[in-house]
This record gives C-alpha cells, structure tokens and sequence, in this order.
C-alpha cells in the first residue's frame, strides 16, 4: 500500500469535513435562533459533521466540478433527530457531560496520529474512507463515552489485516483516554465493527488487548 497516497486521501477528507463545519457555522449565525427556538437545542458542528459522513456518505465522497453547498434541510433534518437522542438520553438519565464542548478536535487530532503511525506497521489494505471512518467513531467514543449510533459490520476484505494488529491498534486509541468504562466500550466496539474479531468473547479482548503483536518490531 502506497502511505504516502493514504496520508494524502486522509487530508482530502479532513479538509472536506472542514469545509462542511465551517458552511454549518455559518448556517448556524443565519437560522441558530429558529433552531433554539424550534428545537430547543444548540447543535454541535462536530457532531453535526460526523452525523452528516455516516447518513449522506455519497454525497461526502463524490467529486464534484461544483463545491458541495450545505443546505438548512440537512441541518433541519441533523436537528430533529438530534432532539429525539437528548430526550432519550434524558430519560435514561444518561446526559452527556460534553455535549456543547468543542474540545472533541483534541481527541479527533489525536486518534488520527495513532492511526498514521501504526496503520503502516499493520501492513493493512483498507480504503480511505474506511480509515476515516474509523477515526471518526474512535474519536466519538473517546469524547462522548458512548457508542457511535450506527456501527456497521467491516468484513476481511474492507479491513485486511490480522486480529492482533486490529486489537492492538485499538488498544492505542484506548490509551488516550484510559477508563475501565472506555476500555469496554473499545472491545464491545471491536466485537461489533469486525467481522475477523467477532468470534471473541468479550472478557478474553479485554485481556488480550494490550499484547503487542510480534511484527510490529519488524516493520519500519
């Protein structure tokens, strides 16, 4: 796999996912007022921005002649849904300590440098927007403490690699904010997103997550 051509569709990706923050802050200072008015909500960009690669993925990847223009319809419709996840989360009394913080860009920054360097050590074939995804649910869990919403299942192909690099990768991820709840959030998201890990039983990637597989020190 060619890491320099990987590095350089990650950074395709994360100026696209700029660009679509700073047109929803901009949006924002039009209709914020109609929103707390509507809603009775003041909505995240960076939740916005993740919610928006995992329900409108083709239009993120497309290439366009023309610069994608965010419309108040994606905005109106990230809201609503947005509104019926705090008021079930309410009823749980589960409220989520962070959830105007714009901090989360510290953990995303920091999930992408783990992923840059052992990704390579990993020897793994995997697409561009797999990896981005990935980044974004590690980072969701990190800042949130939570599961993303929706997890779908990547088989062998989409992430070629061996079970303990995945495991060990993961692992780093779980470093950056090191929590007994994290760290099972980390494997119930493991057994979860990979179909090469999903034999395993909970309690045996808990104690296997921290081993270091043997290749690593193999590759430069």
């Amino acid at each position: 796999m060619n890491y320099n051509k990987l590095t350089e569709q990650l950074k395709v990706y994360e100026e696209k996912r700029a660009d679509l923050i700073n047109q929803f802050k901009e949006l924002i200072d039009e209709i914020g007022s109609f929103i707390e008015r509507e809603y009775n909500i003041r909505p995240n960009a960076n939740k916005f921005a993740d919610w928006f690669i995992n329900n409108h993925t083709s239009i993120f990847k497309k290439k366009r002649r023309v610069p994608f223009r965010l419309t108040r319809e994606y905005i109106f419709e990230f809201c609503s849904e947005y509104q019926k996840e705090l008021a079930e989360t309410a009823l749980s009394q589960k409220i989520p300590t962070h959830i105007y913080s714009t901090s989360e860009n510290t953990y995303r920054d920091k999930v992408e440098k783990v992923f840059e360097e052992y990704i390579p050590k990993m020897e793994a074939k995997v697409e561009t927007y797999t990896l981005l995804k990935l980044i974004t649910d590690a980072s969701h869990i990190l800042f949130y403490e939570e599961l993303p919403d929706k997890i779908d299942k990547l088989v062998i192909n989409e992430f070629d690699a061996k079970r303990e690099s995945i495991r060990y990768l993961f692992y780093q991820v779980y470093l950056l904010n090191k929590t007994k709840k994290i760290k099972r959030l980390i494997v119930d998201y493991l057994l979860k997103k990979f179909d090469a890990l999903s034999n395993n039983e909970t309690e045996t990637l808990l104690k296997k997550l921290s081993n270091k597989p043997q290749h690593f020190d193999k590759v430069k």
